[in-house]
């Protein structure tokens, strides 16, 4: 079905004179992964809204939009898997928050994430390929967000720990 409807925005494109027949194969995958994208982030937005989750959703999306542009990652086989996969990610996230997990596991888990993209960032993918300079910038911006991801992390944790009392001055 998405592959029908990029088909036609493409085709569409092309009768308006917009794209040349030549770029309609990259203009059909180009819309392809764009509604797969927007699909998988109003799924993600719709399930925030009914769980009052709103703007945890919004935090998650961007972080992790973000961080996929630069670290690249697991390409599924079908959009939909790729969605199912994306809404699991999302929904195990806010479990963990829900939960209120301890602070000692989720500094491991970011940790052991940082870990991951120090070592294996970029993933490239067949249809994003990659120049070793393309890659060490990628690599480089990858860490920096982690690094900036890092540094709110810790000082949400400080905020967080002052204002329910457990630092006394």
């Amino acid at each position: 079905m998405l592959g029908r409807i990029a088909d036609s925005i493409a085709v569409l494109f092309l009768k308006k004179n917009i794209i040349n027949e030549d770029e309609l194969p990259v203009y059909q995958y180009g819309m392809q992964v764009l509604i797969c994208n927007i699909a998988g982030m109003l799924t993600v937005l719709i399930v925030g809204i009914l769980i009052s989750r709103l703007v945890e959703s919004i935090i998650f999306i961007t972080i992790y939009a973000t961080l996929r542009i630069y670290t690249g990652g697991y390409h599924a086989r079908t959009p939909l898997v790729c969605n199912i996969v994306f809404l699991g990610t999302y929904l195990v996230t806010v479990m963990l928050e829900a939960l209120k997990v301890n602070n000692s596991v989720v500094w491991i888990m970011y940790l052991l994430s940082c870990l991951i993209i120090l070592r294996f960032s970029p993933i490239e993918n067949v249809n994003k390929e990659l120049d070793e300079k393309d890659k060490e910038i990628y690599r480089n911006k990858s860490l920096i967000i982690s690094t900036l991801l890092l540094m709110i992390l810790l000082a949400g944790d400080i905020t967080d720990r002052y204002s329910n009392g457990a630092v006394n001055n």
